[in-house]
């Protein structure tokens, strides 16, 4: 039989205390640097940056920290200050999400040895070591990572966060949507009349009817795009989503599928289908990922011969 252990009372160190109230807190006095003992920053926002930790403890452990004025808790922010670090919590994620490609990402408000507002963010991966269950932190932490296994991943969230997602705003926008789209139909299928017909006039296609094109955009150059119509019911078409080629497999067609549920669920919309192919493997994937399910080809009207794969998100 196991003794009984017996806790006496734990008292708060002194130092936390005044940390708290924001004497001396390092997380204000560090500034906003590059580098900080436990990792190497690979975002830095209006309001918060993000660092990847270098412990090996899980690939991509990472941590956001205010860098406004000094704030123990996300209580202690306006509703401006809040929104603002909640964004940018966000867009770090996302570029994790991109990169990373994991099951689950945790996110850990603690602060319980230094008392400034920051978020520890987890990614569990497949082979977690406990599903269902926080994640089981080492003690002691190990060492750290090889620095190029550390650097390779921090320039990969680099360039997933300097992607950025927008409608389409000018002539040169509709210009790369067109060849965007012409470049992957004619790789795989045949440009179709119902093609010819969007791809000629985007903006009359699909923005005067009351949808949406987005444009995903890196260092200047258009490297994807997506486009939403309605059907008059409350439900909205995917379409021509299409990626670069050398931009494949970056996480561009993640992004650009994230952004347009988002804005479907901002105007309201009951839900999303689309038609794919067989034939485009990767893109039914990434569509299932995300919650789409397969429905019956009936309920659907696909104006595209090349279309034999049928998907409905219910938002």
């Amino acid at each position: 039989m196991l003794p009984a252990v017996v806790c006496g009372p734990v008292e708060w160190p002194e130092q936390f205390y005044a940390w708290r109230d924001g004497d001396g807190c390092p997380a204000c006095a560090e500034g906003r640097p590059d580098v900080i003992p436990g990792g190497v920053r690979f975002f830095a926002g209006a309001v918060s940056d993000a660092y990847l930790l270098r412990a090996d403890i899980q690939r991509g452990l990472s941590i956001v920290v205010w860098r406004g004025r000094h704030v123990a808790e996300p209580t202690e922010l306006t509703s401006a200050e809040a929104g603002a670090y909640g964004r940018e919590v966000l867009q770090v994620g996302r570029a994790l999400e991109t990169v990373l490609h994991a099951v689950k990402l945790n996110y850990d408000l603690l602060g319980n040895t230094v008392p400034h507002l920051h978020t520890h963010i987890v990614p569990r991966y497949a082979d977690d070591p406990r599903p269902g269950w926080p994640f089981p932190f080492p003690d002691p932490d190990p060492g750290p990572m090889p620095d190029d296994r550390l650097m390779a991943d921090v320039e990969a969230l680099r360039r997933a966060l300097q992607l950025t997602i927008r409608p389409l705003e000018s002539a040169e926008d509709a210009a790369a949507f067109r060849s965007l789209n012409e470049e992957w139909i004619a790789e795989h299928f045949v440009v179709e009349e119902q093609d010819r017909r969007q791809l000629a006039d985007p903006i009359a296609a699909y923005i005067a009817t009351g949808g949406q094109i987005l444009i995903a955009e890196s260092a200047g150059r258009r490297v994807g795009c997506v486009a939403l119509v309605p059907d008059g019911s409350g439900a909205y078409e995917l379409s021509k989503m299409a990626v670069a080629a050398d931009q494949q497999g970056r996480g561009t067609g993640r992004r650009l599928l994230a952004a347009a549920i988002d804005h479907a669920r901002e105007v309201g919309a009951t839900s999303i289908f689309l038609g794919s192919s067989t034939k485009l493997q990767n893109a039914v994937h990434l569509y299932e990922a995300v919650g789409f399910q397969h429905v019956a080809p009936e309920t659907l009207h696909m104006p595209y011969a090349r279309a034999d794969v049928f998907m409905q998100l219910v938002l």
